[in-house]
């Protein structure tokens, strides 16, 4: 079995880029588990029933939004190839229109607050300030949260690319920014800063929605971070746009939706790849309908990497499987003698 190291240990030799995937959110709340999400959209009836059978039918344990999304296309590809007729392929496009948006909606309504997270995002914010670039793959806000609280006694030293104030029309309160490309302007230090820390979504935010008339991209933000939350919903209702949200349950359809926006495809095309010679990676699991990131992270120069994994109530065989498992993804990316892995419960690491 591969050694599991703790993540001060090898923390100097990983310092160019950091990925995370949904079980670093989860290890703020529990609130971000597919589980727990399904159980909110299930209550307050964002499901349609035949999509809910869907989940007890295939995923009763897991809960698996993406994966139930994936069904709900392979349904409707095989209706079009058998010529079932269009009003019968449109209740199963709905049903999957409508899945997404539970999605959506579910971890915006459950998303902790600002103010018990504090002592959490702190340790977040100072774990990921000692990268020069982050790639989030979460949608929620506790990463902008953890930035914001280190940018509050080191200004500008987390940056997220949007920077350009976009002018309010008359019945606009919302201030909104746009996203600058010049990367190399982005990466100089700021002020008394001596380093600069970019952040990127790769498959969007709450906090980003793009414009249907002129497909415009922006960043939403408010005066207060507790208040963001309401300010983001206030906003999707009042404005006719669209979260940035790329949720689809297979590559290829999560693809589709990047080439959708000039901001993500960015990020896919430009900055997954460059993220230097070594990569950290917190609580991805690296599902199969995430293929499209490893591909493009084997674009890169990357050289190393420290995959974290979860040891608690885990014996040794299994925690060789996963092990083994995440060697045989990787090493399309580099090869099984460069991968290191770390506890995700380390000291330094995370929340931690």
């Amino acid at each position: 079995m591969p050694e599991i190291v703790q993540w001060n240990d090898i923390k100097r030799d990983f310092s160019d880029a950091l990925l995370v995937g949904n079980g670093g959110s989860i290890a703020l709340s529990d609130n971000f588990s597919y589980k727990s999400l399904y159980g909110y959209a299930d209550k307050h009836d964002l499901l349609q029933k035949e999509a809910a059978a869907v989940f007890d039918k295939f995923y009763k344990k897991e809960r698996d939004f993406e994966r139930v999304l994936y069904r709900l296309w392979q349904a409707d590809y095989i209706n079009e190839r058998f010529n079932v007729s269009k009003d019968e392929r449109d209740k199963v496009r709905t049903g999957y229109t409508k899945v997404r948006r539970s999605l959506i909606d579910a971890v915006k309504d459950v998303h902790p607050p600002y103010k018990p997270s504090e002592n959490k995002l702190w340790n977040v914010g100072q774990f990921i300030s000692g990268f020069k670039t982050v790639f989030s793959l979460n949608y929620d806000l506790m990463l902008y949260w953890a930035s914001q609280q280190i940018n509050e006694n080191s200004p500008n030293l987390i940056k997220d690319g949007f920077t350009m104030k976009v002018p309010r029309n008359k019945n606009q309160k919302t201030r909104t920014f746009a996203f600058s490309n010049d990367i190399s302007k982005l990466r100089e230090p700021f002020g008394l800063n001596d380093s600069s820390t970019l952040v990127f979504y790769p498959h969007g935010s709450l906090l980003l929605y793009q414009t249907k008339a002129k497909r415009q991209e922006r960043k939403i933000t408010s005066s207060s971070e507790d208040g963001l939350l309401n300010t983001i919903t206030d906003f999707w209702s009042r404005n006719d746009g669209n979260p940035i949200f790329v949720c689809e349950g297979d590559s290829d359809r999560k693809l589709e939706a990047i080439s959708g926006s000039q901001y993500l495809t960015h990020v896919f095309q430009e900055e997954l790849p460059r993220g230097g010679k070594s990569l950290a990676i917190y609580g991805w699991g690296m599902g199969q309908q995430d293929s499209h990131i490893v591909k493009q992270l084997a674009q890169g120069q990357y050289q190393k990497i420290a995959m974290s994994i979860h040891t608690k109530n885990k014996g040794p065989n299994q925690l060789d499987r996963e092990m083994d498992e995440y060697l045989s993804k990787l090493k399309q990316i580099v090869s099984p003698e460069h991968v290191k892995f770390f506890d995700s419960a380390s000291d330094g690491c995370w929340k931690n």
